[in-house]
């Protein structure tokens, strides 16, 4: 009985670590993704910050629903190849102290919720960080107001869009918004304020063209092997290939990948955005004279 117990230890300690050479092999490929994109186009990082406002009108409230809703804010960014929407915090306005829950909802998605958590409110402003960035083009941000009594919230258009919520850089939008059985959006944030920016993730290229980065991913995954078995003692000449065969195949997969993602990101055309702008061409003219 030990001795199977041993085994399945073993077995459970390979497949933890194969694990980690898989993620090894991931967090390789993002660094050499954005190597080679930068050859071809300028990459660039996105860093302003957006804190909206915390002026309330506590003379105007709404008040907590029938049945079970959601009030808070939307935010969303463009189609860009590599926005992701970053929350540094959200800021909550509660006329009492209170327990109610806070959900991340997937506005396209159906509205599934990606996180929830339980949170405390004490009367006046409450802070929540976050610090958490969301791949989703358009989230909802929202408490449940089933015993809510919400303060009323403005937010002013101070951007060019002509809508009457807030239209930021870089097409992030923000709006108020409450949901029961539908989402409806609106210039009332029902006491939620925020900082929120839109930022790069380069990563996510890999991503969005699976099937272009499958059998490269492969070629990563084989070296971050062969590396484990010429430096771990957990894989050894006695359960794998001797030492010079693991450094022949090792080089095998180096000149693989090299090919692969040369041929790879060749074959890959994005567009100017907030993330990422075409190189210029290099043209050289002659006088004559």
């Amino acid at each position: 009985m030990n001795m199977i117990a041993g085994v399945k230890e073993k077995e459970d300690d390979l497949v933890d670590n194969f694990e980690l050479m898989k993620n090894r092999a991931f967090t390789q490929m993002q660094h050499f993704a954005r190597k080679e994109m930068s050859k071809r186009y300028k990459l660039k990082t996105v860093s302003e910050t957006y804190q909206l406002t915390t002026k309330i009108n506590p003379a105007i409230y709404t008040p907590d629903s029938v049945t079970l809703s959601y009030r808070g804010l939307v935010i969303a960014i463009g189609k860009g190849a590599f926005n992701k929407i970053h929350v540094k915090d959200i800021k909550i306005y509660s006329y009492v102290t209170q327990t109610t829950d806070l959900n991340v909802f997937d506005v396209e998605g159906q509205m599934n919720v990606i996180e929830t958590q339980s949170i405390d409110l004490v009367p006046g402003w409450n802070t929540i960080t976050f610090n958490k960035s969301y791949s989703q083009s358009s989230i909802f941000i929202g408490y449940d107001a089933t015993d809510f009594d919400s303060v009323q919230l403005l937010i002013n258009d101070i951007g060019d869009c002509g809508c009457d919520w807030l239209c930021l850089g870089c097409n992030l939008s923000v709006k108020g918004g409450s949901y029961a059985t539908s989402l409806v959006t609106s210039n009332n944030g029902y006491g939620m304020s925020g900082t929120f920016s839109m930022v790069c993730d380069y990563s996510k290229v890999l991503c969005n063209y699976t099937d272009v980065f499958a059998d490269l991913f492969n070629w990563f995954v084989g070296i971050e092997f062969m590396k484990e078995r010429l430096v771990s003692d957990r894989l050894n000449r006695w359960t794998t290939i001797d030492a010079d065969k693991a450094n022949q195949w090792l080089a095998i997969y180096e000149d693989a990948k090299k090919s692969e993602l040369k041929e790879a990101f060749a074959n890959i055309e994005l567009n100017n955005d907030c993330c990422v702008e075409c190189n210029p061409k290099i043209t050289t003219s002659t006088w004559l004279g």
